[in-house]
């Protein structure tokens, strides 16, 4: 077993590269940290954000991190220089899961307004809404195949809405 140490306030969410050399976190302290898995040594810091980061994520070829944060945005970030790239945004309250389809294409993200919203990660547009959970949406998924989207709710459901 391995301690990192590094963020100034709580950790809120991790996630590993595909390749599995890093790791990504992000805090309430409004920073994103990547670290080498192997050794935790702190490869870069990103940020401040303007708001707490709540969720983040790789792209699957590791060379964006997406970012979920209580603003009702998602920030799509550039892992090598940590530029923000795009800022998306249509949701009406915190967003608090994010996630990156298999082939890197899109991101789909659960908030406190009960919405499943799915990204075009290069245009930023939104593409669609899922509609259908009665409370806050607190975790999302991809199908390994992209084909399914997961997501979980307050109003202890779990919802599976297949994409066209």
């Amino acid at each position: 077993m391995r301690t990192i140490k590094g963020h100034k306030k709580s950790i809120s969410s991790v996630a590993i590269s595909t390749d599995n050399k890093y790791i990504v976190s992000g805090s309430t302290d409004k920073t994103i940290k990547v670290w080498d898995l192997i050794s935790g040594e702190l490869i870069s810091t990103i940020g401040p954000s303007k708001k707490y980061i709540t969720s983040v994520t790789f792209t699957s070829d590791g060379k964006k991190i997406i970012s979920g944060s209580n603003d009702k945005t998602i920030g799509v970030w550039d892992i090598e220089t940590g530029n923000l790239l795009r800022t998306l945004e249509g949701h009406t309250f915190y967003v608090i899961s994010v996630a990156v389809s298999s082939d890197g294409n899109y991101v789909v993200s659960g908030s406190l307004d009960k919405d499943v919203n799915v990204w075009d990660v290069s245009t930023g547009d939104l593409i669609m809404t899922l509609k259908g959970h009665k409370n806050e949406v607190y975790s999302v998924a991809f199908s390994p195949d992209s084909k399914f989207i997961i997501s979980g709710s307050n109003d202890k459901t779990i919802k599976i809405w297949e994409l066209q």
